[in-house]
């Protein structure tokens, strides 16, 4: 669950006048985006489209929520940081508050993307990206990560307190090295049914429940392990709370 001084500010209509600010940035002649995203605390959006831009629609109200966005370009590849002064400084944020990050990036452009997230709720939607690294680290909160036919091949997931739904369903084209790192809470991963899995869980304490798969040990694997061309190599551990796992088909 959500801190209660997130779920009250969320459900709050203060009344307090909103800004907005958007940026859109060209990615003409950008084979690579190396993004860094530090959000404090609020809503995050991000999403896929077909357009070859990234661009961001930013709604707060007060000013120190903006966020401040660099980007360069150097041989093809681009570096984007979007930051918030505020960063660290969620004591700041109150019911009066609203800070609303909505990014949408180019799914045809090669991404690595690493994202800080303070607390809040976060909505990531990257399917069909081509993603080459994923980083997430959340201090509290409440998100959804679908990286569903991604094929994404180093993945790194941090979580101090809340709850995390990750979908990594799909087709898979490579190997997958994932690190996750959970604290206090419940995570749900979504996981192909029919490619060859690894799960290794320790260190968690509370419910684990990993239904078809075999156990030895700390390890899981599923009836497809060591049968398919591309394996999902997953290291889970730490965490008091629940991990759930559940399969689901490849729709062609």
């Amino acid at each position: 669950m959500l801190p209660a001084f997130l779920l009250l500010a969320f459900a709050n209509d203060s009344g307090q006048r909103t800004k907005r600010s958007e940026k859109t940035i060209l990615l003409t002649n950008v084979k690579e985006l190396e993004t860094e995203i530090d959000f404090p605390v609020g809503e995050l959006r991000l999403y896929a489209i077909s357009d070859n831009e990234m661009k961001g629609i930013f709604k707060y109200s007060k000013d120190k929520w903006k966020p401040k966005i660099s980007y360069r370009n150097e041989d093809q590849r681009g570096y984007l940081k979007m930051a918030s002064e505020v960063k660290g400084k969620i004591r700041n944020y109150d019911e009066s508050d609203q800070n609303i990050w909505d990014v949408a990036f180019n799914k045809r452009v090669w991404h690595d993307l690493d994202i800080d997230f303070d607390a809040g709720k976060g909505d990531i939607d990257l399917q069909g990206c081509r993603l080459k690294r994923f980083e997430f680290s959340m201090a509290a909160g409440e998100t959804n990560i679908n990286l569903r036919n991604t094929s994404v091949p180093d993945l790194e997931f941090k979580a101090m307190v809340g709850e995390a739904t990750i979908d990594l369903s799909g087709e898979w084209n490579n190997d997958l090295d994932a690190e996750i790192r959970g604290g206090m809470g419940e995570l749900t991963l979504i996981l192909p049914s029919q490619t060859g899995i690894e799960l290794d869980i320790h260190g968690v304490l509370g419910e684990v429940n990993v239904p078809h798969f075999r156990k030895d040990g700390t390890t899981y694997t599923n009836k497809q392990y060591g049968e398919t061309e591309n394996h999902l190599y997953i290291d889970l551990r730490g965490g008091i709370g629940e991990i759930n796992v559940q399969t689901r088909m490849s729709k062609k």
